[in-house]
């Protein structure tokens, strides 16, 4: 991107604060893994949301699969997992709480928005997902080690799903 991704702004806020502000009402922990600037990142984040756990993947340069296996090194083993990119600007709290609603009524051990076959964000995956992740984290992605367990799509045109901002056209068409 060429800038401080969680930090840049969309409708005024930084990503990242949209995240978080869509997370905070479903009353789940919540830990921000931090890569690049992760100290500034983790006392900027303390000073605004005292509540959220923050954690610093010293190996963020490999991606985003190392930051996963960096926030369930820190998650209780018996936990289920909602995982997101801080870079999810539009989502919102309604978002959140029907992935988990769905979450609640299913048996399927990883449950991801999915429109026309194309994947979204967030992902939940269950305890038995994340101890495997954990044990395998030479796994190119996350969705490799969900492929081994069932998965359900959450059918959703919500945008909120799937945009993101990975470049700077991206972002921009985000404040356009």
């Amino acid at each position: 991107m060429g800038s401080w991704k969680p930090m840049l702004p969309v409708e005024g806020r930084p990503m990242l604060f949209s995240v978080i502000d869509a997370l905070l009402p479903m009353k789940l922990p919540i830990t921000v893994v931090t890569g690049y600037r992760g100290d500034e990142l983790s006392q900027i984040i303390k000073d605004v949301y005292p509540s959220v756990f923050t954690v610093h993947n010293p190996d963020f340069v490999k991606g985003m699969y190392s930051s996963v296996i960096t926030g369930l090194s820190v998650c209780s083993a018996s936990d289920d997992i909602l995982i997101t990119p801080a870079d999810m600007p539009l989502l919102r709290s309604p978002h959140v709480a029907a992935l988990l609603s769905r979450w609640k009524r299913s048996s399927a051990d990883v449950i991801r928005p999915k429109r026309d076959g194309v994947p979204g964000h967030p992902v939940i995956c269950s305890a038995r997902v994340c101890a495997y992740a954990l044990s395998h984290p030479n796994l190119g992605s996350m969705r490799e080690a969900a492929a081994k367990f069932t998965c359900e799509a959450f059918a959703s045109n919500d945008e909120a799903y799937y945009t993101d901002a990975d470049t700077p056209n991206e972002y921009r068409r985000l404040n356009s």
